[in-house]
Protein backbone atom coordinates (compact mmCIF):
# COMPACT_ATOMS: atom_id res chain seq x y z
CA UNK A 1 0.00 0.00 0.00
CA UNK A 2 1.56 3.27 -1.11
CA UNK A 3 -0.34 6.18 0.36
CA UNK A 4 -2.15 7.32 3.46
CA UNK A 5 -5.50 7.77 1.70
CA UNK A 6 -5.50 4.10 0.74
CA UNK A 7 -4.64 3.13 4.30
CA UNK A 8 -7.53 5.21 5.61
CA UNK A 9 -9.88 3.42 3.21
CA UNK A 10 -8.53 0.09 4.45
CA UNK A 11 -9.12 1.22 8.03
CA UNK A 12 -12.75 2.06 7.21
CA UNK A 13 -13.14 -1.30 5.50
CA UNK A 14 -11.96 -3.12 8.64
CA UNK A 15 -14.44 -1.08 10.69
CA UNK A 16 -17.35 -1.88 8.35
CA UNK A 17 -16.52 -5.59 8.43
CA UNK A 18 -16.31 -5.46 12.25
CA UNK A 19 -12.84 -6.97 12.15
CA UNK A 20 -10.55 -7.09 15.20
CA UNK A 21 -7.38 -5.09 14.56
CA UNK A 22 -4.94 -2.55 15.90
CA UNK A 23 -3.38 0.56 14.45
CA UNK A 24 0.36 0.62 15.14
CA UNK A 25 2.85 3.42 14.67
CA UNK A 26 6.53 2.54 14.43
CA UNK A 27 9.62 4.74 14.33
CA UNK A 28 13.31 3.95 13.86
CA UNK A 29 15.31 5.24 16.80
CA UNK A 30 18.19 7.56 15.93
CA UNK A 31 17.53 7.35 12.19
CA UNK A 32 19.05 10.81 11.74
CA UNK A 33 22.39 9.33 12.80
CA UNK A 34 22.26 6.69 10.04
CA UNK A 35 21.36 9.34 7.50
CA UNK A 36 24.15 11.70 8.52
CA UNK A 37 26.74 8.99 9.07
CA UNK A 38 26.16 6.96 5.91
CA UNK A 39 24.53 9.45 3.54
CA UNK A 40 21.07 9.94 2.08
CA UNK A 41 21.31 7.06 -0.39
CA UNK A 42 22.12 4.62 2.42
CA UNK A 43 19.37 6.18 4.51
CA UNK A 44 16.81 5.61 1.75
CA UNK A 45 17.93 2.00 1.43
CA UNK A 46 17.49 1.54 5.19
CA UNK A 47 13.91 2.82 4.97
CA UNK A 48 13.16 0.39 2.14
CA UNK A 49 14.80 -2.56 3.88
CA UNK A 50 12.89 -1.92 7.10
CA UNK A 51 9.64 -1.68 5.15
CA UNK A 52 10.35 -4.98 3.41
CA UNK A 53 11.23 -6.73 6.66
CA UNK A 54 8.05 -5.43 8.31
CA UNK A 55 6.04 -6.68 5.35
CA UNK A 56 7.25 -10.25 5.97
CA UNK A 57 5.59 -10.15 9.43
CA UNK A 58 2.15 -9.19 8.09
CA UNK A 59 -0.61 -11.29 6.59
CA UNK A 60 -2.12 -10.48 3.23
CA UNK A 61 -5.14 -8.94 4.95
CA UNK A 62 -3.03 -6.50 6.97
CA UNK A 63 -1.86 -3.14 5.62
CA UNK A 64 1.10 -0.82 6.03
CA UNK A 65 2.60 2.42 4.72
CA UNK A 66 5.69 4.45 5.37
CA UNK A 67 4.03 7.74 6.19
CA UNK A 68 7.09 9.98 6.00
CA UNK A 69 10.80 9.74 6.84
CA UNK A 70 11.22 6.83 9.30
CA UNK A 71 7.61 6.67 10.47
CA UNK A 72 5.44 3.67 9.60
CA UNK A 73 1.73 3.00 10.14
CA UNK A 74 0.48 -0.59 10.32
CA UNK A 75 -3.02 -2.06 10.45
CA UNK A 76 -2.66 -5.50 11.98
CA UNK A 77 -5.41 -8.04 12.63
CA UNK A 78 -5.41 -9.36 16.18
CA UNK A 79 -7.85 -10.61 18.79
CA UNK A 80 -6.42 -8.56 21.65
CA UNK A 81 -3.52 -6.39 22.76
CA UNK A 82 -2.01 -9.36 24.56
CA UNK A 83 -2.10 -11.53 21.46
CA UNK A 84 -0.63 -8.75 19.34
CA UNK A 85 2.33 -8.23 21.67
CA UNK A 86 3.05 -11.93 22.20
CA UNK A 87 2.44 -13.26 18.70
CA UNK A 88 3.45 -10.34 16.48
CA UNK A 89 5.31 -7.50 18.18
CA UNK A 90 8.09 -9.43 19.90
CA UNK A 91 8.79 -11.74 16.95
CA UNK A 92 8.67 -8.69 14.68
CA UNK A 93 11.31 -6.90 16.76
CA UNK A 94 13.57 -9.97 16.57
CA UNK A 95 13.22 -10.11 12.79
CA UNK A 96 14.04 -6.41 12.49
CA UNK A 97 17.06 -6.85 14.75
CA UNK A 98 18.36 -9.52 12.35
CA UNK A 99 17.89 -7.29 9.29
CA UNK A 100 20.61 -8.25 6.78
CA UNK A 101 21.43 -4.66 5.86
CA UNK A 102 25.06 -4.45 7.13
CA UNK A 103 24.42 -1.05 8.70
CA UNK A 104 21.40 -2.33 10.65
CA UNK A 105 22.37 -5.90 11.54
CA UNK A 106 21.92 -6.19 15.32
CA UNK A 107 21.95 -2.41 15.46
CA UNK A 108 18.33 -1.49 14.73
CA UNK A 109 16.14 -0.19 17.55
CA UNK A 110 12.54 0.85 17.17
CA UNK A 111 9.62 2.35 19.10
CA UNK A 112 5.98 1.29 18.76
CA UNK A 113 2.66 2.81 19.77
CA UNK A 114 -0.35 0.48 19.66
CA UNK A 115 -4.03 1.38 19.61
CA UNK A 116 -6.42 -1.57 19.61
CA UNK A 117 -9.56 -0.49 17.78
CA UNK A 118 -12.40 -1.86 19.90
CA UNK A 119 -14.66 1.14 19.36
CA UNK A 120 -16.11 0.92 15.87
CA UNK A 121 -17.00 4.62 15.91
CA UNK A 122 -13.33 5.54 16.35
CA UNK A 123 -11.97 7.55 13.42
CA UNK A 124 -8.65 6.80 11.75
CA UNK A 125 -7.35 10.18 12.92
CA UNK A 126 -8.09 9.44 16.57
CA UNK A 127 -6.59 5.94 16.45
CA UNK A 128 -3.51 7.31 14.70
CA UNK A 129 -3.10 10.11 17.25
CA UNK A 130 -3.50 7.77 20.22
CA UNK A 131 -0.98 5.29 18.81
CA UNK A 132 1.54 8.10 18.30
CA UNK A 133 0.84 9.40 21.77
CA UNK A 134 1.68 5.99 23.20
CA UNK A 135 4.84 5.68 21.13
CA UNK A 136 6.25 9.09 22.03
CA UNK A 137 5.36 9.19 25.70
CA UNK A 138 6.09 5.67 26.88
CA UNK A 139 8.37 5.67 29.90
CA UNK A 140 10.94 3.61 27.98
CA UNK A 141 11.19 5.80 24.86
CA UNK A 142 14.70 6.93 25.76
CA UNK A 143 16.02 3.40 26.16
CA UNK A 144 18.53 2.22 23.59
CA UNK A 145 16.58 -1.02 23.15
CA UNK A 146 13.18 -1.18 21.49
CA UNK A 147 10.23 0.37 23.32
CA UNK A 148 6.48 0.13 23.03
CA UNK A 149 3.27 1.21 24.72
CA UNK A 150 -0.26 -0.12 24.33
CA UNK A 151 -3.01 2.46 24.64
CA UNK A 152 -5.10 2.19 27.77
CA UNK A 153 -7.37 4.75 29.37
CA UNK A 154 -5.03 4.99 32.36
CA UNK A 155 -2.16 5.91 30.05
CA UNK A 156 -4.21 8.67 28.45
CA UNK A 157 -5.31 10.00 31.84
CA UNK A 158 -1.70 9.98 33.05
CA UNK A 159 -0.66 11.89 29.94
CA UNK A 160 -3.42 14.47 30.33
CA UNK A 161 -2.56 14.90 34.01
CA UNK A 162 1.11 15.53 33.24
CA UNK A 163 0.25 18.03 30.51
CA UNK A 164 -2.16 19.82 32.86
CA UNK A 165 0.56 20.08 35.49
CA UNK A 166 2.97 21.32 32.83
CA UNK A 167 0.45 24.07 32.03
CA UNK A 168 0.22 24.94 35.73
CA UNK A 169 4.00 25.14 36.05
CA UNK A 170 4.09 27.70 33.26
CA UNK A 171 1.18 29.83 34.44
CA UNK A 172 1.78 29.36 38.14
CA UNK A 173 3.74 32.54 38.82
CA UNK A 174 1.22 34.81 37.11
CA UNK A 175 -1.72 33.15 38.86
CA UNK A 176 -0.06 32.91 42.31
CA UNK A 177 -0.19 29.12 42.26
CA UNK A 178 3.31 28.78 43.73
CA UNK A 179 4.08 29.14 47.40
CA UNK A 180 7.27 28.99 49.42
CA UNK A 181 7.22 26.46 52.24
CA UNK A 182 9.97 26.15 54.84
CA UNK A 183 10.91 23.13 56.89
CA UNK A 184 12.62 24.02 60.18
CA UNK A 185 15.97 22.56 61.22
CA UNK A 186 16.56 22.17 64.93
CA UNK A 187 19.69 21.96 67.04
CA UNK A 188 20.43 18.37 67.99
CA UNK A 189 21.53 19.64 71.41
CA UNK A 190 18.81 22.14 72.34
CA UNK A 191 15.90 21.31 69.97
CA UNK A 192 15.81 25.04 69.16
CA UNK A 193 15.06 26.11 65.58
CA UNK A 194 18.38 27.21 64.12
CA UNK A 195 17.68 27.00 60.40
CA UNK A 196 15.21 26.26 57.65
CA UNK A 197 15.08 24.85 54.15
CA UNK A 198 13.08 26.71 51.51
CA UNK A 199 10.87 24.40 49.46
CA UNK A 200 8.74 25.13 46.41
CA UNK A 201 5.09 24.10 46.40
CA UNK A 202 2.51 24.27 43.60
CA UNK A 203 -1.25 24.48 44.06
CA UNK A 204 -3.87 23.79 41.41
CA UNK A 205 -6.70 26.12 40.46
CA UNK A 206 -8.87 24.66 43.23
CA UNK A 207 -6.25 25.43 45.86
CA UNK A 208 -5.14 21.82 46.32
CA UNK A 209 -1.43 21.08 46.63
CA UNK A 210 0.08 19.26 43.63
CA UNK A 211 2.33 16.39 44.81
CA UNK A 212 5.96 17.41 44.44
CA UNK A 213 6.82 14.13 42.71
CA UNK A 214 4.39 15.14 39.97
CA UNK A 215 5.39 18.74 39.27
CA UNK A 216 9.11 18.81 40.08
CA UNK A 217 10.18 16.44 37.26
CA UNK A 218 8.13 18.54 34.82
CA UNK A 219 9.79 21.74 36.07
CA UNK A 220 13.14 20.14 35.34
CA UNK A 221 12.03 18.92 31.92
CA UNK A 222 10.63 22.22 30.69
CA UNK A 223 13.43 24.33 32.18
CA UNK A 224 11.19 26.39 34.48
CA UNK A 225 13.05 25.06 37.51
CA UNK A 226 15.79 27.68 37.09
CA UNK A 227 13.30 30.53 37.05
CA UNK A 228 11.36 29.14 40.02
CA UNK A 229 14.49 28.49 42.10
CA UNK A 230 15.46 32.14 41.68
CA UNK A 231 11.88 33.28 42.36
CA UNK A 232 11.86 31.28 45.60
CA UNK A 233 15.30 32.57 46.57
CA UNK A 234 14.30 36.21 46.16
CA UNK A 235 10.98 35.68 47.91
CA UNK A 236 12.70 34.37 51.04
CA UNK A 237 15.54 36.89 51.02
CA UNK A 238 13.09 39.75 50.71
CA UNK A 239 11.18 38.47 53.75
CA UNK A 240 14.38 37.97 55.74
CA UNK A 241 15.46 41.50 54.87
CA UNK A 242 12.12 42.88 56.10
CA UNK A 243 12.48 40.99 59.37
CA UNK A 244 15.95 42.37 59.94
CA UNK A 245 14.63 45.90 59.46
CA UNK A 246 11.88 45.08 61.97
CA UNK A 247 14.57 43.82 64.40
CA UNK A 248 13.13 40.32 64.29
CA UNK A 249 15.10 37.10 64.47
CA UNK A 250 16.26 35.28 61.35
CA UNK A 251 18.04 31.94 61.05
CA UNK A 252 20.20 30.37 58.37
CA UNK A 253 18.13 29.50 55.31
CA UNK A 254 19.13 26.86 52.78
CA UNK A 255 18.12 26.72 49.12
CA UNK A 256 18.29 23.82 46.70
CA UNK A 257 20.42 24.46 43.61
CA UNK A 258 18.93 22.24 40.93
CA UNK A 259 21.34 20.19 38.85
CA UNK A 260 20.02 21.73 35.64
CA UNK A 261 21.58 25.05 36.73
CA UNK A 262 25.05 23.67 36.12
CA UNK A 263 24.53 23.98 32.39
CA UNK A 264 24.02 27.72 32.86
CA UNK A 265 27.15 29.85 33.04
CA UNK A 266 25.17 32.59 34.83
CA UNK A 267 24.20 30.48 37.82
CA UNK A 268 26.44 32.24 40.33
CA UNK A 269 25.82 35.77 39.06
CA UNK A 270 22.05 35.16 39.19
CA UNK A 271 22.19 34.38 42.91
CA UNK A 272 24.73 37.10 43.59
CA UNK A 273 22.64 39.78 41.85
CA UNK A 274 19.55 38.88 43.87
CA UNK A 275 21.55 38.84 47.11
CA UNK A 276 22.91 42.33 46.45
CA UNK A 277 19.38 43.74 46.50
CA UNK A 278 18.91 42.79 50.15
CA UNK A 279 20.85 43.28 53.40
CA UNK A 280 20.81 39.64 54.45
CA UNK A 281 24.23 38.50 55.74
CA UNK A 282 25.71 35.94 53.38
CA UNK A 283 26.59 33.61 56.24
CA UNK A 284 22.84 33.23 56.82
CA UNK A 285 22.46 31.66 53.37
CA UNK A 286 23.32 28.06 52.46
CA UNK A 287 23.28 26.68 48.93
CA UNK A 288 22.41 22.98 48.85
CA UNK A 289 23.82 20.92 45.99
CA UNK A 290 22.23 17.56 45.29
CA UNK A 291 24.21 14.39 45.87
CA UNK A 292 23.50 13.40 42.27
CA UNK A 293 25.65 16.20 40.86
CA UNK A 294 26.96 15.06 37.49
CA UNK A 295 29.42 17.72 36.44
CA UNK A 296 33.19 17.71 36.23
CA UNK A 297 35.33 18.33 39.29
CA UNK A 298 36.84 21.54 37.94
CA UNK A 299 33.43 23.12 37.37
CA UNK A 300 32.24 22.06 40.81
CA UNK A 301 35.27 23.51 42.58
CA UNK A 302 35.03 26.79 40.67
CA UNK A 303 31.36 27.18 41.48
CA UNK A 304 31.74 26.48 45.20
CA UNK A 305 34.75 28.80 45.32
CA UNK A 306 32.62 31.61 43.84
CA UNK A 307 29.90 31.08 46.44
CA UNK A 308 32.46 30.92 49.25
CA UNK A 309 34.20 34.12 48.16
CA UNK A 310 30.86 35.91 48.53
CA UNK A 311 30.35 34.45 52.00
CA UNK A 312 27.74 31.80 51.22
CA UNK A 313 27.85 28.37 52.83
CA UNK A 314 27.68 25.27 50.64
CA UNK A 315 26.00 21.99 51.57
CA UNK A 316 25.86 18.54 50.01
CA UNK A 317 22.30 17.21 50.07
CA UNK A 318 21.11 13.57 50.03
CA UNK A 319 24.45 12.21 51.22
CA UNK A 320 24.50 8.41 51.14
CA UNK A 321 21.63 8.00 48.68
CA UNK A 322 23.82 7.39 45.63
CA UNK A 323 27.25 6.32 44.51
CA UNK A 324 28.79 9.78 44.03
CA UNK A 325 28.67 11.03 47.63
CA UNK A 326 32.21 10.16 48.60
CA UNK A 327 33.60 11.31 45.27
CA UNK A 328 32.05 14.76 45.77
CA UNK A 329 33.54 14.96 49.26
CA UNK A 330 36.92 14.07 47.84
CA UNK A 331 37.19 17.08 45.55
CA UNK A 332 34.57 19.62 46.66
CA UNK A 333 35.08 22.17 49.47
CA UNK A 334 31.77 21.47 51.21
CA UNK A 335 30.83 23.08 54.56
CA UNK A 336 27.72 21.07 55.45
CA UNK A 337 26.63 17.52 54.73
CA UNK A 338 23.00 16.42 54.96
CA UNK A 339 22.65 12.69 55.67
CA UNK A 340 19.89 11.34 53.45
CA UNK A 341 16.50 10.27 54.74
CA UNK A 342 17.05 6.73 53.43
CA UNK A 343 18.85 5.92 56.68
CA UNK A 344 15.68 6.71 58.63
CA UNK A 345 12.96 5.22 56.44
CA UNK A 346 13.05 2.14 58.66
CA UNK A 347 14.20 1.93 62.25
CA UNK A 348 18.02 1.80 62.00
CA UNK A 349 19.33 -1.59 62.97
CA UNK A 350 22.44 -3.70 62.44
CA UNK A 351 24.63 -2.70 59.52
CA UNK A 352 22.55 0.40 58.91
CA UNK A 353 23.46 1.79 62.32
CA UNK A 354 27.11 0.82 61.87
CA UNK A 355 27.26 2.52 58.47
CA UNK A 356 25.57 5.64 59.82
CA UNK A 357 27.97 5.70 62.76
CA UNK A 358 30.97 5.39 60.44
CA UNK A 359 29.66 8.16 58.17
CA UNK A 360 29.17 10.58 61.06
CA UNK A 361 32.62 9.83 62.47
CA UNK A 362 34.21 10.36 59.05
CA UNK A 363 32.39 13.66 58.51
CA UNK A 364 33.51 14.86 61.93
CA UNK A 365 37.13 14.07 61.05
CA UNK A 366 36.68 16.15 57.90
CA UNK A 367 35.33 19.02 59.97
CA UNK A 368 31.88 18.97 58.38
CA UNK A 369 28.73 20.41 59.92
CA UNK A 370 26.26 17.49 59.91
CA UNK A 371 22.51 17.59 59.35
CA UNK A 372 20.29 14.49 59.60
CA UNK A 373 17.24 14.91 57.36
CA UNK A 374 14.04 12.92 57.10
CA UNK A 375 14.03 11.98 60.79
CA UNK A 376 10.54 10.96 61.89
CA UNK A 377 10.82 8.62 64.88
CA UNK A 378 11.97 9.25 68.44
CA UNK A 379 14.46 6.41 68.34
CA UNK A 380 16.06 7.94 65.25
CA UNK A 381 16.31 11.30 67.00
CA UNK A 382 17.99 9.65 69.97
CA UNK A 383 20.36 7.78 67.66
CA UNK A 384 21.61 10.81 65.73
CA UNK A 385 21.85 12.83 68.92
CA UNK A 386 24.03 10.11 70.44
CA UNK A 387 26.23 10.14 67.32
CA UNK A 388 26.75 13.88 67.65
CA UNK A 389 25.11 15.36 64.55
CA UNK A 390 24.63 19.12 64.64
CA UNK A 391 21.10 19.58 63.27
CA UNK A 392 17.99 17.50 62.73
CA UNK A 393 15.37 18.07 60.05
CA UNK A 394 12.26 15.95 59.79
CA UNK A 395 8.63 15.28 60.62
CA UNK A 396 9.45 14.30 64.19
CA UNK A 397 9.86 18.02 64.89
CA UNK A 398 8.20 19.91 62.03
CA UNK A 399 6.70 19.35 58.61
CA UNK A 400 7.26 21.92 55.84
CA UNK A 401 4.98 24.91 56.41
CA UNK A 402 4.08 28.16 54.61
CA UNK A 403 6.84 30.74 54.91
CA UNK A 404 4.83 33.11 57.12
CA UNK A 405 3.93 30.24 59.45
CA UNK A 406 7.61 29.44 59.80
CA UNK A 407 8.51 32.99 60.78
CA UNK A 408 5.54 33.15 63.16
CA UNK A 409 6.85 29.95 64.77
CA UNK A 410 10.29 31.53 65.01
CA UNK A 411 8.81 34.59 66.72
CA UNK A 412 6.84 32.43 69.15
CA UNK A 413 9.91 30.38 70.05
CA UNK A 414 11.90 33.58 70.53
CA UNK A 415 9.18 35.04 72.79
CA UNK A 416 9.04 31.87 74.88
CA UNK A 417 12.80 31.87 75.23
CA UNK A 418 12.79 35.52 76.35
CA UNK A 419 10.01 34.82 78.86
CA UNK A 420 11.91 31.85 80.27
CA UNK A 421 15.01 34.00 80.71
CA UNK A 422 12.98 36.61 82.60
CA UNK A 423 11.50 33.94 84.87
CA UNK A 424 14.98 32.64 85.69
CA UNK A 425 16.25 36.09 86.72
Amino acid sequence: MDDKESLIEKYKEFIEKNESFALIRMNIKNFRYYNERHGQAAGNQILMDVFNVLATTLSENDAMIREYADNYIILKHCASNEQLVAEWLRPCVDVLFDCTNPILFHNLYTSFGIYYVDDKTCSFEKANDMAELCRKYTDTISYRVFSYEVYKQEFFEKYMRSRQIEEWTGLGREKDMYQVYIQPKVSAKTNEIIGGEALLRLFNEDGNMVPIQEFLPILNENGYIRMMDLWEYEKVLKRMDQRLKEHKKIVNMSFNISNSHFHDSEIFSDYKNISERYDVPRNMITCEFLESISIDEKKMNELIKEFHEEGFQCALDDFGNGCSSFNVLRYADIDIVKIDRCFFEESPRGNKVQILTAIVEMLKILGMHIVAEGVEEKEDVELVQSLGVDEIQGFYYYRPMPMEDFFALLDKEDENKSYSNIQCQ
